[in-house]
């Protein structure tokens, strides 16, 4: 599952709860916009999830560089005795 696609199937329940328990609690009203920003940055899961995707975007940097032989370069000299 791609990055987007899990902040998408992950952000929408907790940012819709957020949005619920705020209104129903006569608490300052937010939009979905504020409740999806709030709800991401306060739920760790999310937080872990999006450095393990860090991670591995390293980690396949890594593994590619691998495989990828080494450049020499060499310039000859030449003299004119």
């Amino acid at each position: 599952m791609g990055e987007q696609q899990f902040l998408k199937v992950t952000k929408t329940p907790a940012a819709i709860f957020l949005f619920l328990w705020c209104t129903v609690q006569g608490q300052t009203s937010l939009s979905l916009d504020q409740a999806i920003h709030i709800a991401i940055e306060n739920n760790d899961k999310i937080h872990q999830y999006q450095e393990q995707v860090q991670q591995k975007k390293y980690e396949e940097k890594s593994a590619n560089g691998n495989f990828l032989s080494p450049a020499t370069l060499t310039f000859p000299f030449l003299t004119n005795h």
